[in-house]
């Protein structure tokens, strides 16, 4: 059983823990489609990125026009850049970590293309939280290390992706270094995993007043 200790910093995913995008990526997928871009190019070129370093709107486009589909990839990237700016929201019990800082420090460790994700970071007003961002997924380890050092063991880690939590413990940090939680949110991808982490549906469960 894991033991209930106090941690002296909350760190946490941002994707579909912080935030979220209404109506997931369909209505970015539609704008590529609706310019003309078969359905299957779009999705495939979205999960190559995402397996390569992360995805980003210039890295989308830029794998369109390398697949020939110049004019409608550069017509929907304007369309797609305000559709990020208007569809991503943060969840309600997220709006805690704007202004008034909390009692335990906290930090944005996440996975992703580094631009796009401090783009969609600032989008939500989460820009003056410190940002640790890394290129490959299951690579949280190291940033996570770095903040123990900074602020003392144990701090937590909160992320919807299980696997991700499970990386954490196969990197070797152990629940006396870091905390895991595991957030279910609607779009989490897989409800098992391999360590035991604390499940919570809402981040309210976890902020102390």
């Amino acid at each position: 059983m894991m033991k209930d200790m106090r941690p002296h910093l909350f760190s946490f995913d941002f994707d579909d823990t912080l935030a979220h995008f209404c109506g997931d990526l369909e209505g970015l997928f539609g704008i590529f489609e609706r310019a003309g871009v078969p359905r299957k190019i779009v999705r495939a070129a979205y999960q190559n990125l995402r397996n390569s370093g992360g995805f980003s709107i210039t890295r989308f486009v830029a794998v369109l026009h390398g697949a020939g589909f110049t004019p409608t990839a550069t017509t929907g990237e304007a369309e797609a850049k305000r559709w990020l700016a208007t569809s991503l929201e943060l969840y309600p019990d997220a709006a805690r970590l704007i202004g008034t800082p909390l009692k335990i420090p906290s930090a944005i460790v996440t996975f992703g293309d580094p631009d796009y994700q401090r783009q969609k970071i600032s989008i939500v007003g989460l820009d003056q939280l410190p940002t640790f961002i890394v290129s490959e997924p299951f690579s949280k380890a190291k940033p996570l290390r770095q903040l123990i050092a900074d602020y003392g063991a144990p701090i937590a880690h909160v992320d919807d992706v299980g696997s991700e939590l499970d990386a954490i413990r196969h990197a070797g940090l152990t629940e006396t270094e870091v905390i895991t939680y595991h957030i279910v949110r609607s779009s989490s991808p897989e409800p098992h995993t391999e360590f035991p982490h604390k499940q919570i549906s809402s981040l309210n469960q976890i902020f102390g007043d």
